[in-house]
């Protein structure tokens, strides 16, 4: 998120698994745009939305993240 783009927003749950919810209300001019990263910084969503206040669910296609101990 980047701030100062929306009034006030929620993501949850967090950490997500398969999917999240972002609420945003977004009182200003030029709407605001949703981009989801994974853990390598690679998107895996991205999406403008006009302004206004809503509340849009992502499904999350995923590769599974493993950490060993080396």
């Amino acid at each position: 998120m980047v701030f100062g783009q929306a009034e006030d927003w929620s993501i949850y749950p967090n950490p997500a698994g398969s999917e999240l919810q972002v609420s945003i209300s977004n009182p200003s001019v030029e709407g605001v745009q949703i981009q989801v990263m994974d853990m390598m910084g690679r998107t895996v969503y991205t999406r403008k939305y006009d302004k206004d206040t809503y509340t849009a669910r992502i499904e999350l296609w995923l590769s599974p993240v493993f950490r060993t101990n080396s």
